[in-house]
């Protein structure tokens, strides 16, 4: 086992100026690259992780986006093979079911909402969501002004033909 010698038993600044070290040379262009390089690297490390949350909230947004729009067209077509939905409504039963199926379709739009974490992709996707559902009462309204026609218009005609019935 080696032994260190007596005379150089203490550890300090004068014992590394013997051999040829000088301890305080780290504090100047050094320290300054280092400080420099730790810098670059903790941006690249947030600029990836800003990177991979926007790349999550994107996906999320979309997922939600898709589900809504999948939701929208049951809601107003009913489910596959089993008919249903909101145009298979005839007559005055649109006008009476317009209100239920838009709140129906508020809490699928809401609960789609809960599932999304950060606030600015909630924020994206209420927007979009706002349009969906714009779309989708649209879609009812129109549905329900063409089936009120044709029942007025039914109704008129039978009308008519009880008249013509009565009077002859």
């Amino acid at each position: 086992m080696p032994t260190v010698p007596i005379s150089q038993k203490r550890v300090g600044a004068s014992a590394f100026k013997s051999r040829g070290m000088n301890i305080n040379a780290s504090t100047g262009a050094e320290s300054s690259n280092v400080t420099q390089g730790l810098s670059q690297v903790v941006k690249q490390a947030t600029q990836i992780g800003m990177r991979e949350k926007k790349k999550a909230d994107d996906l999320a947004v979309t997922s939600a986006y898709t589900k809504l729009k999948t939701k929208k067209d049951i809601r107003l077509h009913g489910e596959k093979g089993e008919g249903g939905g909101y145009f298979s409504q005839k007559g005055l039963d649109p006008l009476n079911s317009y209100e239920s199926y838009k709140k129906d379709f508020q809490g699928d739009v809401d609960e789609l909402l809960g599932t999304i974490g950060s606030k600015a992709a909630r924020k994206r996707f209420s927007l979009a969501a706002e349009r969906v559902t714009a779309e989708f009462s649209g879609q009812m309204n129109n549905h329900a002004v063409k089936e009120k026609d044709f029942y007025n218009k039914k109704e008129t005609q039978s009308s008519i033909a009880r008249l013509r019935e009565t009077a002859a």
